[in-house]
């Protein structure tokens, strides 16, 4: 009895132990896969791991990790590329849902976006205080700091106004998206914009290029900026690309904005955003 229990014990911490190595393998492949998109052979990754594997053992892990559909072997090289899928699942663990970084100096966001190939599109807006509602006739003229917007009178709109006041703009805005009052909300970032740009267009060119359906929905929308103010934070996958959306801020100023890195899978955004002045990413 005692010898069936611990022969069970052993190989079941013989299959996690396994199943680290293996997760452990396919982990610093994606890593240099992204590095170098071209196949990793067994002698390339065993040049970066951080424990003693022969060639043998990583090629044994390559063929597991194929059959399992997280990597797959291309005709030209005895190496191994991601699939898709296990593309998607890494990013979907790295990149945070909720994150929010500084930006300082344009230009350098512009250098990184041509050097990494990555679409990046932001803004920024006047992050001031919602400080009174007053209705006149058939409008509502809301009071940000001596800034007046406009809009049309609406009962629950107003009612619900009422209770935002004191709130900053950026985050009154993302209220109102999260309860369905989008037309107001992308009305009220347009009122308060301080700066919008997007850099590395080729990028996104790229993708359409790939997709045609994507391009005829997406295309106009991350041009205008439309994706970027209505889409939620966080990561979204598109056939072979990858969008990531997060909060940016000036320091020092009252500035808030969203920022959206949008490429292909491979990219190295994680590098991207350790590139970005002020970002410390965990």
């Amino acid at each position: 009895m005692h010898s069936i229990y611990y022969n069970s014990c052993s190989r079941f911490a013989d299959e996690v132990l396994n199943m680290k190595k293996r997760d452990y393998i396919l982990s610093r492949l994606i890593e240099e896969y992204i590095k170098r998109p071209e196949p990793v052979s067994s002698k390339r990754l065993r040049a970066v791991l951080d424990m003693d594997l022969s060639s043998a053992t990583i090629r044994y892990y390559f063929k597991q990790l194929t059959q399992m559909g997280e990597l797959e072997k291309t005709h030209v090289s005895s190496g191994r590329v991601p699939t898709e899928s296990s593309l998607r699942q890494f990013w979907a663990q790295r990149l945070p849902k909720e994150y929010e970084a500084e930006i300082d100096e344009t230009e350098r966001l512009m250098e990184l976006a041509k050097r990494m190939q990555i679409f990046c599109e932001f803004y920024t807006l006047y992050d001031y205080e919602l400080s009174a509602i007053e209705r006149y006739k058939d409008f509502l003229i809301c009071s940000f700091e001596g800034k007046e917007f406009v809009t049309v009178y609406n009962k629950n709109l107003e009612r619900f106004l009422r209770k935002q006041i004191g709130c900053k703009a950026f985050d009154l805005a993302q209220n109102c998206y999260d309860i369905g009052l989008v037309a107001f909300a992308k009305s009220l970032k347009r009122f308060l914009f301080n700066h919008f740009e997007l850099y590395e267009i080729k990028e996104v060119v790229r993708i359409s290029q790939e997709d045609s359906v994507w391009a005829e929905s997406w295309l106009p929308r991350y041009i205008d900026g439309s994706a970027l103010l209505e889409q939620k934070s966080g990561v979204r996958f598109y056939k072979g690309a990858l969008h990531y959306k997060f909060r940016i801020k000036k320091p020092g100023e009252s500035l808030k904005g969203e920022m959206i890195l949008l490429g292909k899978i491979y990219r190295d955004f994680e590098g991207f955003l350790h590139n970005m002045k002020g970002v410390d990413h965990e």
